[in-house]
């Protein structure tokens, strides 16, 4: 057999090999699991799982989303928990005036809300740190406190790390029982101590791997959003923008109820993937990656609280079909315990005809996962706009305009949205006023994620 004859033989044998190609995907195909779009999961406690899929039948080499709901039951706490927070105040430079008025005000004020029971500490930072240890709520203790608060005077830069540092040093020293919390409280960027964001989560992460929720609250127009934003998810805790610091006091409030009435602390929802499916992102969410699974941080929850995770999968080329298995671990207060839910297991198979796979969405849940993606483009936006990147903004708002166009007809709020956007950045170039409406933005968008720590 010469050459040529031995090339032809080949082509031959790989174009015959081909055609059975498509016969084989198919019996492939028809022999997967069932599909199942929906799937609920129980604790047996205090929350409850319930999963969806946006298409029954995915688009081959193209793109697909989950969508995982989580509540708490409405029944309260036997017995109110007694607490032990910490309040880590910015006394920097930047907190001169009004706002450093505001936020001895807004403290002296917590002090009185707080029973005998309860245990108080305070944090303040600027270069350095100062500090009041872990103290009973009697009335020699709230006498000392209120000597303590009244005596913050602003001072040097902003070492965020530090503060965060000295609240967990200070309540891991004290015998526990209470409910654990750090609050911060801060109007500007980490400019001294350890300032890498990457950093500044890692200190939070370990705090609340040590049993304590961090919440930040956000002070004026010049703080990192994003970074807040990240310490609140990754610490449990809660996330407010005060563009008002009268405001201080209200949310302070709201910070010490969530403390005493969480049903669910240290929340966390566990997902594996199989069958090629590849994650791209958790919208508007950080995750974990350990081997196959992924691990979404939630916050704590309260009576009859919920979020949601959207999650955008890719469905690479050769991917016949996929299982998402999902489950909550979270610690229990009321029975003192971790729990672990049953696994929401939802499956599906592929379709390499696109008309097949738009006839298998199912609306709503597509609707909710592109809004919270098209959300990530706004939240860039956003960001780009407040460090002065007005080109990059604009680009990131057309992007955001593209998916949400992908369900006009649900979506046409949140079109409006960008075009209103849009016009309001083009006639906004005051500092503070881009500030202002960049850090807006981000908050209001914040519930299109499924995140429910937002005062």
């Amino acid at each position: 057999m010469n050459r040529t004859h031995a090339f032809l033989v080949l082509a031959a044998l790989l174009t015959l090999a081909a055609s059975f190609q498509p016969a084989a995907r198919w019996w492939e195909r028809r022999t997967q699991s069932p599909v199942v779009t929906a799937a609920r999961a129980s604790t047996g406690g205090a929350l409850r799982l319930e999963a969806a899929l946006s298409h029954g039948q995915p688009l081959e080499g193209g793109t697909t989303y989950l969508r995982y709901d989580v509540r708490a039951s409405d029944a309260k706490l036997a017995g109110s928990q007694p607490v032990q927070l910490a309040l880590v105040i910015d006394r920097s430079g930047s907190m001169a005036g009004e706002k450093i008025a505001r936020a001895r005000a807004a403290a002296l004020e917590f002090v009185e809300l707080l029973e005998p029971g309860d245990q108080l500490a305070v944090v303040t930072f600027g270069s350095d740190t100062t500090e009041l240890p872990l103290l009973f709520a009697d009335e020699a203790g709230k006498a000392r406190m209120r000597t303590f608060i009244n005596n913050i005077v602003d001072s040097g830069g902003t070492n965020i790390s530090g503060g965060l540092e000295r609240a967990q040093a200070l309540l891991q020293a004290a015998p526990t029982g209470a409910v654990r919390r750090v609050v911060l409280m801060s109007d500007g960027q980490p400019t001294e101590g350890r300032t890498r964001p990457e950093d500044l989560v890692r200190i939070t992460v370990g705090i609340h791997e040590s049993q304590m929720a961090v919440s930040a609250l956000g002070i004026g127009y010049d703080f990192n959003a994003s970074l807040m934003q990240r310490l609140a998810e990754r610490g449990g805790g809660f996330y407010a923008y005060l563009n008002d610091s009268a405001r201080l006091s209200e949310v302070l409030k709201l910070e010490l109820g969530q403390a005493r009435g969480a049903v669910a602390r240290n929340v966390s929802l566990r997902l594996e993937l199989s069958g090629g499916a590849e994650l791209v992102q958790v919208a508007g969410r950080e995750v974990e990656r350990h081997g196959n699974e992924v691990v979404i941080h939630l916050p704590d929850f309260a009576p009859g609280q919920s979020a949601q995770a959207f999650l955008e999968l890719k469905l690479p080329p050769g991917t016949v079909a996929f299982k998402a298995a999902a489950r909550l671990e979270y610690f229990d207060p009321n029975g003192q315990a971790a729990r672990q839910s049953d696994s929401a297991q939802l499956a599906a198979n592929t379709t390499s005809d696109a008309l097949v796979a738009e006839g298998s969405k199912d609306l709503q849940v597509a609707s909710e996962c592109i809004r919270a993606v098209g959300t990530t483009k706004l939240v860039a936006a956003a960001e780009a706009f407040e460090r002065g990147d007005r080109r990059s903004a604009f680009e990131f708002l057309g992007n955001a305009r593209s998916l949400f166009a992908m369900s006009a007809d649900s979506l046409a709020g949140e079109m409006n949205d960008v075009t209103v956007t849009q016009k309001r950045w083009e006639q906004t170039h005051d500092t503070q006023a881009v500030a202002h409406e960049a850090k807006q933005l981000t908050y209001k968008k914040m519930l299109n994620f499924g995140e429910n720590n937002a005062y």
